[in-house]
């Protein structure tokens, strides 16, 4: 394929040494012998079973549990039925489709005025000390918007960071249960659903429910066979099990394929914006809150914004950056590509400044990852980038030479990852190691809180591998297997390319978190994990919106 440089950069030193490089290339034995090799390749058994294992479709339409739900489906459709006529014929309902309709048909002048008015009135409310009058508004407000369109809940649950920032800070009692209240309000509007929408089916499957359930009834099990104390294996449960839920919940409350994108576009807002908290803490130099750098290292502050953790903000921002790239690769508008580069480029700027070391590992692999499945000529450019922030910023080349010090190990052995690591292994060699300590009970924040552990352990896998045994390592790894190469399966099953590129971002990032767990307890962080199913979630969304199989059976279940 012919190269074309056009401007100042075509009459360039750098763009005429590219051409060059170029023609070499093409003209080269190497490009002969990758030619030869390329075209070997799709000749050959492994290329033909990996794509045949690549194009693999959900075994869950055969499972016992499929066939179970749609038995189900077929009994409960009458009584359904019924509560769909009577909350139509209510009242309320009918009160509520004509304000619908009265809303709609509204000149847009007096609705601005009415927002203005509202506005206005909940700001009078809080300066007279009223707050209770501004949260009853807020809340009748949401109430309406989301049953005016219940898809709107996920949009909710992308400003999660700033909820659970505003309940803990200001809600009091309610500051530690307020996303168990979320979950349950979900659940009931997942209900509402069912009722009110008996166009779309009750329970949407995706390839990764049955992975999911399993590891779920381990862990319940887990607890049920192995819990020293009843109350710290429930904690340790919840912990573990809770924030999976939102991915099933985010599945069956999204509808179209607008919706799932609003929801994409408004998670990168929020960790634009958390980017942009982070760089200001960096720029200010916010104090550090804990000892969070060797006394040997040279570094004044790390960004942490209002998760309050460098390394918790960098793996959001290794869960983000891909997904803000693909929507700058994805958009067509000129003002869109800014929006999403500048978007872009703020949050890899917090990342550097958090100087996570795990989250730079994260998101290298992830954005390989994304290269790879975009377009492998972007290597170049990434590799390039990287060598030149190694190079230009000793902040960070310090920071990443010291890890393979001699200093930096006789330290970590004397009492960082390596020694926890060390003192955990330990720990489970002399217990079960095929069942492990019990939920709950080392290395994590239930533990801590219980006072059953000493230290953090700053692996995730590790910590598992203590609490639940060689046994719940193993199926929570082939969890995340599973959603790794559905989410690539999706990648190629998609043929659309805006709603590809999308995905294939969504894929990078959370490969990348998944990596970071290696080095940090990222899923033991709600705000993390919650992201991390959200995206999940979006991803299997889009598989099913193109998956024919699916919709085969799910029109001839409606028909």
């Amino acid at each position: 394929m012919p190269i074309k440089l056009t401007g100042y950069f075509s009459n360039s030193f750098i763009g005429k040494c590219v051409l060059l490089l170029y023609f070499w290339y093409h003209q080269s034995r190497c490009k002969k012998i990758i030619t030869h090799w390329q075209e070997w390749n799709r000749q050959s058994w492994c290329y033909k079973k990996w794509h045949s294992y690549i194009e693999k479709r959900p075994r869950y339409l055969q499972s016992f549990l499929f066939q179970w739900s749609q038995n189900w489906n077929k009994k409960i459709s009458p009584f359904l039925d019924k509560f769909h006529y009577i909350g139509t014929q209510s009242w309320i309902v009918s009160w509520f489709i004509k304000g619908k309709k009265t809303w709609e048909q509204t000149a847009w002048n007096v609705k601005r005025w009415f927002v203005f008015g509202s506005l206005f009135f909940a700001i009078g409310a809080i300066w007279k000390g009223a707050l209770w009058v501004f949260l009853l508004l807020v809340l009748l407000v949401l109430g309406i918007l989301i049953l005016y369109d219940y898809e709107k809940t996920t949009l909710l649950l992308a400003l999660f960071v700033f909820i659970d920032f505003t309940m803990r800070r200001f809600g009091g009692i309610l500051g530690s249960i307020w996303d168990e209240l979320l979950l349950l309000g979900c659940i009931i509007l997942w209900g509402y659903k069912m009722v009110m929408n008996r166009k779309e089916s009750w329970y949407k499957w995706t390839p990764l429910d049955i992975p999911l359930f399993s590891f779920i009834a381990l862990a319940i099990t887990h607890v049920s066979l192995n819990a020293l104390d009843l109350h710290v294996g429930i904690e340790g449960l919840r912990a573990m099990v809770q924030y999976m839920l939102w991915y099933f919940l985010v599945i069956q409350l999204l509808r179209t394929k607008k919706g799932a994108k609003q929801l994409f576009v408004t998670l990168v807002l929020v960790g634009t914006l958390l980017g942009l908290h982070g760089v200001y803490q960096y720029i200010t130099g916010a104090e550090m809150l804990g000892n969070w750098v060797d006394s040997v290292e040279t570094i004044r502050t790390r960004a942490y914004s209002i998760v309050y953790s460098p390394n918790v903000l960098g793996s959001v921002m290794t869960l983000f950056i891909p997904m803000a790239l693909s929507l700058f690769f994805a958009e067509n508008k000129l003002m869109k590509k800014f929006l999403y580069l500048g978007s872009t480029a703020i949050m890899s700027l917090c990342l550097l400044v958090t100087f996570s070391r795990g989250a730079w590992l994260g998101f290298a692999i992830g954005i390989i990852l994304f290269a790879l499945m975009k377009d492998k000529r972007f290597l170049f450019p990434i590799f390039i980038g990287g060598f030149l922030i190694y190079l230009l910023v000793p902040s960070i080349s310090n920071r990443m030479i010291y890890m393979f010090s001699s200093s930096y190990w006789a330290r970590s052995a004397e009492g960082g990852r390596l020694y926890r690591w060390l003192e955990g292994w330990e720990t489970l060699q002399a217990h079960n190691i095929w069942w492990g300590l019990g939920l709950g009970r080392y290395g994590g924040a239930v533990a801590i809180n219980n006072k059953l552990s000493p230290f953090y352990m700053d692996n995730y896998y590790m910590k598992t591998l203590v609490e639940m045994g060689a046994i719940g390592l193993g199926l929570l790894l082939l969890l995340l297997y599973q959603v790794f190469i559905w989410g690539y399966r999706t990648t190629q099953l998609i043929p659309d390319n805006h709603d590809k590129t999308l995905v294939q971002g969504a894929l990078a990032g959370v490969t990348g978190v998944i990596i970071h767990n290696f080095g940090e307890n990222i899923f033991e962080v709600p705000t993390m994990v919650t992201y991390f199913w959200i995206v999940v979630a979006f991803i299997m969304f889009m598989r099913n919106q193109y998956e024919k199989r699916y919709d085969d059976i799910e029109n001839k279940r409606m028909n």
